[in-house]
C-alpha cells in the first residue's frame, strides 16, 4: 500500500470527527507565477470534476464552486505545503450550516479523488447529500510532494 494512501487512510478517523461541524541535485528553475496560478485552478477544476462524476453516479446533485471556499482551502493547502505536514484546519464560525474538509498529499491531481472514494471517511463527505458547495486547494511543498484540500459547505 502507498505510504500515501496509508497516511490518507489513517486520517479518516480525524476526518470523521472533523466532518462534522529524496531532491534533485539541481532544482528546476520556478515557474512563474501565473503558470503556478493556472496550474492551482486546473487542478481545483479537474478535483471539482472528479468530484461530481462521483456524487452524479451516487444520484447526488453537483458540488457548485465557491470561491471563499476556494481561498479558505488554498491558504489550508499552503499552510500543509509549508510545513510539509497533513493536519485539518479549522473553519471560521460562520462557515455555514454544516462543513467538513478532505485532505491528502502525495497523490497526483488525477488520482486524488479516486483515494478519498477509498476510504469510507473521506467517500462520505464527498457523497454527502447535504452539502453543496465546493472549496479546492492544491500546493506541491519544497519536496515536490503534492498537497490536497477539499472544503465542503452547506451555506446559512
Amino acid at each position: 500500500m502507498h505510504t500515501a494512501k496509508k497516511t490518507l487512510i489513517a486520517a479518516s478517523a480525524a476526518l470523521a470527527l472533523a466532518g462534522f461541524g529524496a531532491a534533485p541535485a539541481m532544482a528546476a528553475p520556478a515557474p512563474s507565477a501565473s503558470v503556478q496560478v493556472d496550474q492551482t485552478q486546473q487542478v481545483r477544476d479537474l478535483i471539482l470534476s472528479q468530484t461530481n462524476q462521483q456524487r452524479a453516479a451516487a444520484g447526488l446533485p453537483a458540488l457548485l464552486p465557491s470561491a471563499s471556499l476556494d481561498a479558505f482551502a488554498q491558504d489550508c493547502t499552503q499552510q500543509q505545503a509549508d510545513a510539509r505536514s497533513m493536519f485539518h484546519c479549522a473553519p471560521p464560525a460562520d462557515f455555514g450550516l454544516a462543513w467538513a474538509e478532505n485532505v491528502a498529499y502525495g497523490y497526483s491531481p488525477e488520482q486524488v479523488v479516486a483515494g478519498w472514494m477509498d476510504s469510507p471517511g473521506h467517500r462520505a463527505n464527498i457523497l454527502n447529500p447535504r452539502y453543496t458547495h465546493l472549496g479546492v486547494g492544491y500546493a506541491v511543498d519544497a519536496d515536490g510532494r503534492t498537497h490536497f484540500t477539499q472544503n465542503f459547505q452547506l451555506p446559512r
